[in-house]
């Protein structure tokens, strides 16, 4: 236990003059790991899991919003196209209004849009909102009218959107099911047979 504790000591003081930050957790990580080696490894092992599936699902979070986003940005430059603005024009309009999420990739084909031309940016688009940028590039080719071309294409997208959420929702009770198990169901027995047991114990221990 004592060589323990000072091989952690030792190597906190061995980092810190690293200028590592935070030297004391690896020290005290290292002392744990000497003194109980099973349980130290379990608990880091349940932390890494918990923190990797943490991050996982900000950046899932974050995708969605962004796609959310550059679907919003498209609506813009649809009601852009309505009002009888060109792409280019109704791209940058839409920049104005945008959801945070979305400015990056909006901006960034924007300014691809006066450096290369309209057409050559949209074909050139490989970003968030590459799919609108395809669809019109297309009518940009052909010559067909690029407002009934871009909303053909949003309604098939919020066609994918809701079938999506619709999927979600079905598999969403067989997420919960595990959760539900591991922490209400302890719960309800416990309230359920806990003041039965009690009462059977005093029973037999007059």
């Amino acid at each position: 236990m004592i060589a323990a504790v000072v091989i952690g000591l030792s190597t906190e003081a061995a980092l810190g003059s690293l200028e590592v930050r935070r030297p004391w957790i690896p020290g005290l990580g290292v002392a744990a790991v000497l003194v109980a080696p099973v349980p130290t490894v379990a608990v880091a092992f349940l932390v890494f899991t918990i923190s990797r599936f943490q991050s996982a699902a900000r950046a899932s979070r974050a995708v969605g919003a962004e796609r959310e986003a550059c679907f919003e940005a498209s609506e813009l430059i649809a009601l852009g196209l309505a009002g009888g603005l060109s792409v280019a024009a109704a791209h940058q309009v839409a920049l104005t209004y945008v959801a945070p999420e979305a400015r990056v990739a909006l901006g960034r084909l924007v300014r691809s849009m006066k450096d290369r031309g309209t057409r050559a940016a949209l074909i050139a688009d490989d970003g968030p909102m590459s799919a609108a940028s395809q669809v019109l590039a297309t009518a940009a080719v052909s010559g067909a009218p690029a407002l009934p071309a871009l909303e053909g294409h949003l309604e098939v997208e919020a066609h994918r959107r809701h079938s999506e959420r619709a999927e979600a929702a079905r598999k969403l009770p067989v997420r919960l099911l595990l959760p539900l198990t591991l922490l209400v169901l302890p719960g309800f027995v416990l309230l359920t047979v806990g003041p039965t047991v009690v009462g059977s114990l005093t029973r037999l221990n007059p």
